[in-house]
């Protein structure tokens, strides 16, 4: 009679040996993810100098045939909005541009600062040991309404919080508590050139104003310059920074104020051709300031 063996060969892996791939999977992972991240960061420090060697190029341009008409040049000149503008538009990159100081026997761009939305920021410095850093985190928190409407931009793309919402009210509030936050249980006062442009307008005390994020009808976030109390959501605002202009509101020949309420503001008031009132504003308008 013919004895029929039985087969004992395994159907599959022990636990052992589950085990001992992973360890070596992970051992695998501790060399080569570090040295991924690492050329990963190469490369994104790269395009990121990349750009910011393009707005220092676009400054200098910028700046050189300002002084060559002039002949003379202030260190914070390309802070002016109309000339910052003009930066931005040459420049032609997708990051913010801040922090431009010029030295002003020469006209030369002394330091510039530029940041991605991603949270990179590159800093141009003739007087650093390197002329290009590049540092990670988040962004730089610029002190006037473009730097910051990124940042509240970019603060909104990154909640968990806000697309849950359902009101537009209750997003405000919760991007405003993230803004406030960041800035230290304060709402950050506008710069130097942005009171510049409230006082040749006739405003009388532009520093008491400063920048609170609103997200309007729209959904889109806008600035807002206001001296409401901080815990006033839809505040009183005379200034409005939206898509790179920069917005007044006139009322009786001088620069007024304006509710401004996140649930049903209409974008479309901040039309950037829009300079002087018209037939149907005995109200006041938002006009656009263009120097």
């Amino acid at each position: 009679m013919v004895k029929h063996m039985t087969n004992n060969s395994k159907n599959g892996f022990t636990l052992i040996e589950i085990i001992v791939v992973l360890v070596i999977l992970a051992v695998l992972a501790a060399i080569l993810i570090p040295s991924l991240s690492g050329y990963i960061r190469v490369a994104n420090d790269k395009v990121a100098i990349a750009e910011c060697r393009h707005a220092v190029l676009a400054a200098q341009t910028v700046s050189s045939e300002y002084y060559a008409e002039n002949g003379s040049i202030q260190p914070d000149f390309l802070e002016i909005p109309q000339y910052k503008a003009m930066v931005e538009n040459l420049a032609e990159v997708n990051g913010v541009i801040q922090g431009i100081v010029i030295n002003s026997p020469d006209a030369k761009i002394r330091k510039l600062v530029y940041y991605l939305q991603n949270g990179l920021t590159v800093t141009y410095d003739i007087d650093a040991d390197e002329l290009y850093t590049v540092s990670y985190g988040d962004m730089v928190l610029a002190g006037s309404a473009p730097g910051m409407n990124a940042i509240a931009n970019q603060m909104l793309a990154d909640s968990e919080v806000i697309p849950d919402l359902k009101k537009n009210s209750d997003k405000t509030q919760e991007l405003q508590r993230l803004f406030l936050e960041a800035y230290g249980e304060s709402y950050p006062y506008l710069s130097d050139s942005e009171q510049l442009i409230l006082s040749s307008l006739g405003y009388k005390y532009p520093e008491e104003l400063d920048w609170r994020p609103i997200i309007a009808g729209s959904g889109e976030v806008i600035m807002v310059a206001s001296k409401s109390p901080v815990t006033v959501a839809n505040p009183l605002g005379s200034m409005i920074y939206y898509q790179g202009n920069y917005y007044y509101w006139y009322h009786i020949n001088t620069v007024k104020t304006s509710y401004v309420s996140d649930n049903n503001f209409d974008i479309s008031q901040l039309d950037s051709t829009k300079t002087e009132l018209g037939p149907g504003d005995s109200r006041g308008a938002w006009l656009v300031y263009a120097p």
